[in-house]
């Protein structure tokens, strides 16, 4: 199969949607739309939701919006370290994508664009905020779990 994967990127195989590749020992393909996925979530909307929400930078920007309600991209990426401008624009994607961000272009010049949570946000952050919680209050027992392992 001619299909070029590296890191987070992929092309389109010659032969179309379906084409599967295995990688790291998971079956992925291509969807509908021309998207890459992980085949084994694709049927199962939670996982995928989930795999989203545990990218990294995801939890950053969405409490940046929480707490700022409406804000533009470039001070997102200001108010989080170590962000590049490819990343948060991949992020922000994502988070549009599934419902949890708006994205308001104003016909303005220079044009302005505000990123905000929207409605079905709210009703995701709640479980967000019980997590983050939760991590917080066993973070020395999640390291030193994770260390074990790792010298296991």
């Amino acid at each position: 199969m001619d299909t070029d994967v590296d890191g987070d990127h992929a092309a389109m195989p010659a032969n179309g949607a379906g084409a599967e590749v295995a990688l790291d020992g998971a079956r992925w393909g291509f969807v509908p739309g021309g998207e890459i996925a992980h085949l084994d979530e694709v049927d199962c909307p939670a996982m995928a939701f989930m795999g989203i929400l545990g990218g990294k930078w995801v939890m950053p920007i969405l409490y940046r919006l929480d707490v700022d309600r409406v804000v533009r991209s470039g001070d997102l990426e200001r108010a989080i370290p170590g962000i590049t401008r490819k990343e948060l624009t991949k992020r922000l994607r994502q988070l549009e994508r599934l419902g949890l961000v708006q994205r308001t272009v104003h016909a303005e010049v220079p044009p302005r664009v505000d990123y905000s949570l929207t409605a079905e946000a709210g009703r995701v952050l709640p479980a967000v905020r019980e997590l983050s919680r939760w991590a917080e209050g066993n973070g020395e027992r999640i390291r030193e779990m994770l260390a074990s392992w790792d010298r296991a």
